[in-house]
């Protein structure tokens, strides 16, 4: 009992269960669907199978079978265009990694900034475009995204290249969001 107590009483992380990328549990008890769901994208082309839990004597060794086809499945396929980090980027409209413009509850729009240590834990701050104007929230963001870059050990970009790669985004996502009234 003491060591249990202690274990539950301390800073250090618990274990996590083991990450399985490209396979999601699925659960929908309303139609009695469980299983496992391997997805696989190679340029552009989704590849996709499903484990129910009915076809094998357990859940574990119908997510056995998921990780084996998903291993051949990759071992078969062409290698990935790019790394996470580049994908991300990307995706990411304002050309800085790590910089966003989203709107609150209000209909205010912010400057956003975060990044993710080890652990998956977000470091973000937010600056109103509201209160500040683009031009001030802009430069606030990239300055409080490199104190953030610096801390968490990422690449450090200078603020003002952050600044000019970013700026024509978020003025024109000042310019095309409705004001409320």
């Amino acid at each position: 009992m003491h060591d249990f107590y202690l274990l539950m009483n301390t800073s250090v992380p618990l274990p996590q269960p083991p990450r399985h990328n490209n396979i999601s549990r699925i659960d929908s008890p309303s139609i009695d669907l469980h299983g496992w769901q391997v997805r696989v994208q190679r340029q552009g082309k989704q590849h996709s199978r499903f484990f129910a839990d009915r076809d094998f004597t357990e859940r574990s060794e119908a997510l056995f079978q998921a990780i084996i086809y998903r291993d051949q499945l990759i071992s078969q396929l062409p290698a990935s265009a790019s790394d996470p980090s580049k994908a991300a980027l990307a995706r990411n409209k304002s050309g800085v990694r790590g910089l966003w413009v989203a709107s609150k509850g209000s209909g205010s729009l912010y400057v956003q900034v975060g990044l993710r240590d080890t652990r998956g834990k977000l470091h973000s701050r937010s600056f109103s475009l509201d209160r500040l104007g683009p031009r001030r929230a802009l430069w606030n963001a990239v300055v409080a995204l490199n104190k953030i870059q610096e801390r968490l050990g990422y690449d450090i970009l200078e603020p003002n290249a952050m600044y000019q790669t970013a700026y024509p985004y978020v003025n024109e996502r000042t310019m095309t969001v409705p004001v409320m009234a």
